[in-house]
């Protein structure tokens, strides 16, 4: 567990260390403390914070796998958060022997699961779009493929019969965007949210008609 207190020589020590060119993720691990502990001796000591520097270049995240590093100890060696890392060691396809991936890992499944909320992914670390483990729900690459290109971002694909798993073709469609997409599958609907979500807005209005007319009442008399 990482300790919060540092004596007043490990400070000075961190300080001239900071000025050096070490960063806090850096000084953290070598203190045993937070990486918000370091900034906050940092401003006490009047030692000027640098901004973080979250762009990691191809070619150095290449030699630091290389070397061995995993990705928690390139993103101390670099100063960053290591999902920054492990999102750029997938953008950029470099493979890190620490980092267990595809059918390298125990728990391979075949590239092929499942998610909480019923959608199934696939193993596509080469998308552009894939999260941070290499994975891109299925309904997305179905779609990709019937129209032959990649989705923006903001582009949303429904289920029909909204079973998350079904990924039959003719099961899908395509909206432009989210607020589309809500207006074409909640239009008609009365049951949408739950009693206990309609008892929750009926509140929300009620203490919202009570304020409008609170305020409507100072207005009137504070008017001469």
């Amino acid at each position: 567990m990482a300790k919060n207190k540092l004596s007043e020589h490990q400070i000075e020590e961190l300080c001239r260390a900071y000025r050096a060119g070490r960063n806090a993720v850096q000084l953290a691990a070598r203190f045993g403390v937070t990486p918000p502990t370091i900034a906050r001796h940092l401003r006490i000591q009047g030692v000027p914070i640098r901004a973080r520097k979250q762009h990691l270049d191809r070619a150095q995240l290449e030699r630091l796998a290389a070397e061995g590093l995993s990705c928690r100890q390139i993103a101390q060696r670099l100063g960053v958060g290591i999902r920054v890392v492990e999102r750029r060691m997938t953008e950029y396809r470099i493979q890190n022997r620490h980092r267990q991936a595809g059918s390298d890992n125990p728990a391979w499944k075949g590239g092929r699961t499942q998610d909480k909320h019923g959608y199934v992914l696939i193993h596509r670390p080469e998308h552009p779009h894939a999260n941070s483990n290499g994975y891109v729900r299925e309904h997305r690459l179905v779609m990709e493929k019937k129209l032959g290109r990649y989705l923006r971002r903001e582009e949303v694909v429904d289920h029909r019969d909204e079973c998350a798993s079904n990924n039959d073709p003719d099961n899908l469609r395509l909206f432009r965007t989210n607020a589309e997409h809500l207006r074409v599958t909640l239009t008609g609907r009365t049951n949408w949210v739950s009693p206990e979500g309609h008892a929750k807005l009926q509140a929300i209005g009620r203490r919202l008609a009570r304020w409008n007319a609170s305020r409507r009442a100072s207005r009137k008399g504070a008017r001469p």
